[in-house]
């Protein structure tokens, strides 16, 4: 299970297709400034891009054994196309 994190246009983007984000982990990212997105049909999080946000958000995952995929070249879906 992982989740793509990626950023556009000034928007950092977290996407969890598999649905492996728990609420504590969605409350984590509500308080670190990423919003549920309503324009998706993936459950996805933006927010502003923020370097060390982004750095924050994947060491936080990673912590707790989530997979991250970084910007995948070529993937067509959701805050990512």
């Amino acid at each position: 299970m992982r989740v793509l994190v990626g950023s556009r246009q000034g928007t950092l983007s977290i996407e969890d297709p598999s649905g492996v984000l728990s609420a504590t982990h969605m409350s984590q990212l509500s308080f670190w400034g990423l919003f549920l997105s309503q324009e998706s049909t993936i459950r996805s999080f933006i927010g502003p891009y923020d370097a060390d946000k982004l750095l924050k958000v994947v060491a936080y995952l990673q912590k707790d054994g989530i997979s991250v995929d970084l910007n995948r070249p070529g993937y067509t879906g959701g805050c990512f196309s």
